[in-house]
């Protein structure tokens, strides 16, 4: 008996030091750590390795972090070396980009802290397809123009309005006609149109003399100027519509313009994922791309947001339905949040619970606010505080905090009063007064 004793006390206590092993080497090499109001970077031992001289600091990412001093933004490395000037702002990086902005000029630095789009226009997009619009002038007189994502500019200030590229071409308009662009900045199709829409699948419609069309990279007429309306290609069907009577009826066609799915609804959508909304008699619903009916047009939207589900709101509430257009739950909520590690937040009756994707009740409804499970872990409020719960409902980090963020990686953002901090999944505080 006193060996098997010995034993699991040995057990249990290699258990806990692993566990703790585990949990330090999750922890990245540099933690953010705030000491009053300043804010610099520890090691998993708390030990200071960047000084605390900062507003404010964020998780390295790629080997760079964003920081804040005196409400003005730069960028370090992991030794600690400032790679930007000061900008107003500086937005968060994606795929290696971040918008910047100063003295109400925007443009756009990488990781190096270069700027690749200068500084200096009056406002700027979102990249897409390696392209972004840039944008000289007030709203009155604007200039669009267009930048690559290697700082070198594709087009000129010149055109009245530019649209995010799609399929390798970006709709432009000059003096109130619509026309497309490629990647070399050439106008490949000429502003003739009254109206465009971006290219999907290799088409994009067009409207000329009063009727839509389909035109493809050519500029080649592919659908010709039948109809009243027309979306966006897609999956190989184009939602058109034509007269019947005073009003107009939707229904879709191919690139040959062969009627696929007959012209019987008041509206139709472009194909996501071989599903399309569509309305009958004002009510929403989808059917596939042979036309059959996967969701009975009751609702009164329907959301194709999502590969896996299928949103639909009747009379305020929000139901789930699988793409099969099957029933997970009810039209009952408030509030649907997204699916996270099997776990569904939503709100009935101003409470948040857990439902799982079969539709069954795994945490009760008795919270004001909740965020998504990561690491196993989602944070919630009870009261006017905040803290972590696991995936079974019990309290794992306590309900003390202002404000709580769901993990990344193995920290959150936490804020007490006036000031934020950071934890890590055992609740340990990277922040001291």
């Amino acid at each position: 008996m006193k060996f098997l004793k010995v034993f699991f006390l040995t057990t249990f206590i290699a258990f806990f030091i692993l566990t703790d092993l585990f949990i330090s080497q999750d922890l990245p090499d540099l933690i953010p750590y705030r000491k009053g109001i300043l804010w610099g970077y520890v090691d998993k031992q708390k030990q200071e390795v960047i000084p605390f001289q900062y507003h404010y600091v964020e998780p390295f990412q790629n080997g760079i972090a964003r920081f804040m001093e005196m409400n003005i933004w730069g960028v370090i490395n992991t030794e600690g070396k400032e790679l930007t000037p000061l900008y107003d702002y500086i937005n968060p990086f994606n795929n290696g980009i971040a918008k910047v902005q100063m003295q109400k000029k925007f443009g756009y630095i990488g990781e190096n802290g270069v700027e690749i789009v200068p500084v200096k226009f009056d406002d700027i997009g979102h990249f897409s397809e390696g392209m972004v619009n840039v944008v000289l002038g007030d709203v009155v007189q604007e200039k669009h123009g267009v930048y690559d994502s290697n700082g070198k500019q594709i087009v000129e200030c010149k055109y009245d309005l530019i649209y995010q590229f799609q399929d390798g071409m970006a709709v432009v308009v000059l003096n109130g006609k619509y026309g497309f662009i490629d990647k070399t900045g050439n106008e490949v199709i000429s502003c003739q149109y009254e109206f465009a829409d971006s290219f999907s699948d290799g088409l994009a419609p067009v409207m000329l003399r009063g009727r839509y069309g389909y035109i493809n990279k050519k500029g080649e007429v592919v659908i010709p100027f039948n109809y009243l309306e027309a979306r966006k290609y897609s999956e190989g069907l184009a939602p058109v519509a034509i007269e019947s009577g005073t009003s107009a009826v939707f229904g879709y066609v191919n690139d040959k313009n062969e009627t696929i799915i007959p012209f019987n609804y008041f509206a139709a959508f472009s194909f996501k994922n071989g599903l399309a909304e569509v309305i009958i008699n004002e009510k929403f619903g989808c059917i596939n791309k042979e036309g059959k009916q996967i969701v009975s047009a009751i609702y009164d939207q329907v959301f194709l947001t999502d590969e896996e589900f299928i949103e639909v709101e009747l009379n305020g509430l929000l139901g789930l339905l699988d793409r099969n257009g099957k029933e997970i739950f009810p039209t009952e909520y408030s509030f649907i949040g997204n699916n996270s590690e099997g776990l569904i937040p939503v709100q009935k009756n101003g409470r948040i619970g857990f439902v799982n994707i079969s539709g069954e009740k795994i945490i009760p409804f008795k919270y004001i606010d909740a965020g998504s499970f990561v690491n196993g872990l989602a944070p919630v409020q009870v009261g006017a505080k905040y803290g972590y719960i696991d995936k079974e409902g019990k309290t794992k980090i306590q309900f003390k905090y202002d404000q709580a963020w769901s993990f990344e990686g193995s920290l959150a953002k936490v804020k007490v009063g006036d000031k934020f901090g950071f934890i890590d999944i055992k609740g340990n505080e990277y922040f001291e007064e």
